[in-house]
């Protein structure tokens, strides 16, 4: 979900455990004064390794409501397909990413999954072809539904970015509604609960106007997705914040739509009801290398990209446990009270971000208004396994933000509670060392640093992974 490359923000290298994180977005989504908590988990996250290594059972079970996962993709004859085998099957042959995404329901029994089709770089190509005709939507529907159903998913995200221009937003119009149908029809049919209905949709001005029939749209969603965030990047030759809550007062004509108030006022004045908006928050930052490291602010004129960082290894982007890492070695924190938003700056890099007061505000802003909820892009980018140096070992600092002022339970935890200090703390020498209290988790330690892996089973002599006869491993 991404106004830009989204998901060329993760770089696919192989763990020591193999293929195992994905990328997800939460939301929390609350019908009237009982918020929706959203967040996306997108696969991409299985590639990392070291403290950016996202599974599934990173999961802390309370923190959204829903789960929508990145993504599921489409064959040229418009039927629905994973988008990697390791979906459907672990590199081992265990289960794949989908079955251990909707296991998250047996230990948070309110939460609901969906799956997210398309995204960014999915392009528009196979959308508006698939559109075009009632036959073509109704191969993607049925396939859609059927595939959906089979891996246990609870819903259908579309994630088409973006439809433009007349054609498109009549065949956008009609695709939503005749899912819509077809899922009121299957539920009837099945006696199961009917598939949520969903879309991530654009915030800037253009793709909006050019892209959607909102009164037509609103009856057959569910809820929306408002990407509110990438409204400044790198793609840009000064800096600005990629996720402001509002406008700044030197900025005119459309600049004055880049943020999220604007785009979320605009969807719900022309005809979106307030409760279906699910307003978007980002879990990173957008970066510039400056050309005069004096001449830092807002609209201070970039180089180019910031440099890729260690873990998510895309020039411009970093990950909030990325950007917390420079604030602890020295990056100078600013905010920018009218936009309600930090950046930073470290020498020459910039970043425009989001941290706890930020999401706070924008909580607040989300109850003030009554929009139905928030949700994140992605679960793997906030610091989901509490390594913060300044953190205090709490887990989704930003995340659990969501819970705690839209009215939820959710309580952050403390990951130094989870798992052996000792291993955590102290490091015996560069490796791999299993974890004395569970035998499906390992470390690897780096530079004195523990880096928490999990995995079927761990061999306590060779402390790799393996499969639980042979490991034989007792607490």
């Amino acid at each position: 979900m991404s106004l830009s490359n989204r998901t060329a923000t993760y770089a696919h290298v192989t763990s020591p455990t193999g293929p195992s994180t994905v990328q997800v977005d939460c939301a929390l989504l609350v019908p009237i004064f009982d918020y929706s908590l959203l967040t996306n988990i997108s696969r991409e996250g299985e590639f990392l390794v070291g403290r950016g290594k996202f599974l599934p059972s990173n999961y802390v079970p309370g923190l959204c409501t829903h789960i929508l996962y990145a993504f599921g993709w489409m064959n040229d004859d418009f039927t629905v397909r994973a988008y990697d085998p390791t979906d459907l099957a672990s590199w081992s042959g265990g289960p794949g990413q989908y079955e251990l995404v909707n296991d998250l329901k047996k230990t948070d029994p309110g939460l609901r999954t969906l799956l997210s089709i398309g995204g960014w770089t999915f392009g528009t190509t196979l959308f508006k072809s698939m559109s075009a005709t009632k036959a073509g939507r109704s191969t993607f529907i049925n396939s859609a539904i059927a595939f959906v159903r089979k891996h246990g998913f609870d819903g259908i995200d579309i994630d088409w970015e973006y439809p433009s221009g007349q054609p498109d937003i009549d065949n956008y119009s009609a695709l939503m509604a005749e899912l819509r149908a077809a899922a009121e029809a299957e539920a009837s049919k099945s006696g199961l609960e009917r598939l949520l209905t969903t879309a991530a949709v654009a915030a800037g001005k253009s793709n909006i106007i050019n892209g959607y029939d909102i009164p037509k749209l609103a009856p057959y969603f569910d809820f929306i997705l408002l990407m509110s965030y990438d409204f400044h990047g790198a793609w840009e030759d000064v800096t600005g914040i990629n996720s402001p809550l509002y406008a700044r007062s030197g900025e005119v004509g459309d600049q004055r739509t880049l943020n999220t108030d604007w785009a979320a006022d605009y969807w719900a004045s022309n005809g979106m009801p307030r409760s279906k908006i699910i307003v978007g928050i980002a879990a990173y930052g957008r970066g510039w290398t400056l050309t005069n490291p004096s001449d830092n602010g807002i609209g201070a004129r970039g180089s180019g990209a910031s440099k890729a960082t260690q873990f998510v290894q895309t020039a411009g982007t970093a990950a909030y446990y990325e950007i917390c890492e420079m604030l602890a070695t020295g990056a100078q924190a600013v905010w920018e009270s009218e936009q309600q938003v930090p950046y930073l700056v470290q020498g020459d890099q910039w970043f425009g971000y989001d941290n706890a007061r930020s999401v706070t505000n924008k909580m607040q802003y989300i109850k003030s208004k009554g929009f139905g909820g928030a949700f994140v892009w992605t679960l793997d980018f906030d610091d989901f396994n509490g390594q913060c140096s300044n953190g205090g070992g709490v887990l989704y600092p930003l995340i659990s933000l969501f819970a705690k002022e839209l009215g939820g339970n959710v309580v952050p935890v403390n990951y130094f509670a989870l798992f052996a200090s000792f291993l955590l703390n102290t490091c015996p020498s560069d490796g791999f060392f299993p974890d004395p209290t569970a035998c499906d988790r390992f470390y690897q330690c780096v530079s004195g640093t523990a880096y928490p892996f999990n995995c079927s089973s761990v061999d306590p002599k060779s402390g790799v992974c393996t499969f639980p006869d042979p490991a034989k491993c007792k607490m």
